[in-house]
C-alpha cells in the first residue's frame, strides 16, 4: 500500500517488463517453496524458498525501477539514475579484473562457515 502512494509507477513498469514478470514467478515460486518446507519440516527447502522469495522481489523491484533509482524530492535536483552512478572506465575495469578473485574468496569463506558450522543449534 505504501509502495502505491510513494512510487505509483512501479507496478504500472512490472506490466510493462517481462523480467520484472520473471522475477515475480521466482518470487511465487519461493514463497511456495517457504511455505511447503515450513509445513512439511524440510528446512533446506524453506531456506532455498526464502532465498528464491528475497531474490525475486529485489530483481522485480530493480526491473521495474530502472534506470532511476532514486528519485529526488527536490524539483530542482536530478534524480540518482543507473547512467549518473556509473563509474568511470577505468574503476569498471578495476572491479572487473578483482571481481573472479573477490569471488572465490567469498566462495571459500562460505564453504568454510557452512563446513564448520553444519550441525543445527541445540537448546540445552
Amino acid at each position: 500500500v505504501e509502495t502505491s502512494v510513494v512510487r505509483p509507477e512501479l507496478f504500472s513498469a512490472l506490466a510493462r517488463r517481462p523480467l520484472a514478470w520473471l522475477c515475480l514467478v521466482i518470487a511465487t515460486a519461493g514463497g511456495a517453496g517457504l511455505l511447503v518446507g515450513w509445513r512439511r519440516g524440510r528446512e533446506a527447502l524453506s531456506f532455498v524458498g526464502s532465498c528464491l522469495l528475497l531474490y525475486g522481489l529485489l530483481g522485480s523491484a530493480a526491473a521495474a525501477l530502472y534506470p532511476v533509482m532514486l528519485p529526488s524530492t527536490v524539483p530542482t535536483a536530478p534524480s540518482l539514475t543507473a547512467d549518473s552512478a556509473a563509474t568511470s572506465a577505468y574503476g569498471l575495469t578495476t572491479a572487473l579484473l578483482w571481481w573472479p578473485l573477490a569471488f572465490v574468496l567469498a566462495v571459500a569463506y562460505f564453504v568454510l562457515a557452512f563446513a564448520r558450522h553444519r550441525e543445527k543449534v541445540a537448546l540445552r
